[in-house]
């Protein structure tokens, strides 16, 4: 059985489960059989990488979304800011490369359950003002001032 395929049978049962860094938190944890939990202990690693792959997907895509709608961004740009961005997150947060190739289904980046220890797409090109204006990261302008 996959990591995701029993996920999916603990959901299914009523559990819930969610990452906490490299700890699993599995609720109601009192209802789980021996064989759910040595089936939880066998596939930890994917399962965390599953929980937090849905993490890094959400982030994705809210982040393509606002920077798309709201900032007026190209779609495949938009997407290539969020991809930056959830790369980022992934370092930052130590997550395993195993959650990154799946929150953004990129067989080119490592199935591994190391963290994430580079930005793998670079920094994001695009971000947004507090007021919702898109400007390219790294660019600045200099207002002159009336004396």
């Amino acid at each position: 059985m996959s990591a995701a395929a029993l996920l999916a049978d603990l959901r299914a049962a009523g559990f819930a489960l969610h990452p906490d860094g490299d700890r699993l938190i599995v609720s109601p944890a009192p209802k789980l059989t021996p064989a759910q939990r040595e089936a939880i202990r066998e596939h930890k690693p994917g399962l965390l990488a599953c929980l937090w792959a849905e993490t890094l997907k959400e982030h994705f895509e809210e982040r393509a979304a606002i920077l798309e709608f709201d900032g007026g961004i190209p779609r495949e740009e938009a997407e290539a800011a969020a991809r930056a961005s959830t790369g980022l997150l992934a370092r930052n947060l130590g997550l395993p490369w195993a959650a990154l190739r799946l929150a953004l289904n990129d067989p080119a980046l490592p199935d591994s359950p190391d963290p994430v220890d580079r930005p793998p797409y670079g920094l994001p090109a695009w971000c947004l003002t507090p007021d919702r204006k898109p400007v390219l990261q790294g660019a600045f302008y200099v207002h002159k001032r009336s004396l």
